[in-house]
């Protein structure tokens, strides 16, 4: 949209003396009409595509909203399936630890076997057991030492 200003008389029509300032006032002010004529047909020829946008944008209304409920409902599954993972992760790290602590376990009552088989070996308490035990500890203990 463009403003004119007038750029000769006085803005008080009351004022202009002789005729041919009335006459430039005049012509300043038909200019100006013309201007804003041009300005006024120029925003009219807009207001159709401008008309037939809103239009379009109103027929979108319906289609956002079930897009937005849909958007909610799946951030409400996401959110769910998150906490979820969350719990089934810190049960997991529970288990591992759980299971590492048997591990621990094992190889110490492991350790606690081989010391008393070692034992038995070394203070001569095995001549007691059958040839094929005493075969069996002395090969697992010598192989360890």
């Amino acid at each position: 949209m463009t403003t004119t200003t007038t750029t000769t008389g006085t803005a008080n029509p009351r004022q202009l003396a002789t005729l041919p300032d009335i006459l430039a006032r005049l012509s300043v002010i038909q200019s100006d009409e013309a201007g804003l004529s041009a300005a006024l047909a120029g925003l009219l020829s807009a207001h159709e595509p401008i008309a037939t946008s809103l239009g379009s944008l109103k027929q979108l209304g319906p289609q956002v909203d079930l897009l937005t409920r849909e958007t909610r409902l799946l951030d409400l599954t996401v959110a769910a399936t998150a906490r979820t993972a969350q719990d089934v992760g810190g049960r997991v790290q529970s288990l591992d630890e759980e299971m590492r602590r048997v591990r621990d376990a094992s190889e110490r009552v492991s350790q606690v076997i081989e010391l008393k088989v070692h034992y038995l070996l070394k203070s001569s308490q095995i001549h007691h057991l059958p040839q094929g035990i005493r075969l069996v500890f002395s090969r697992g203990t010598s192989q360890r030492d």
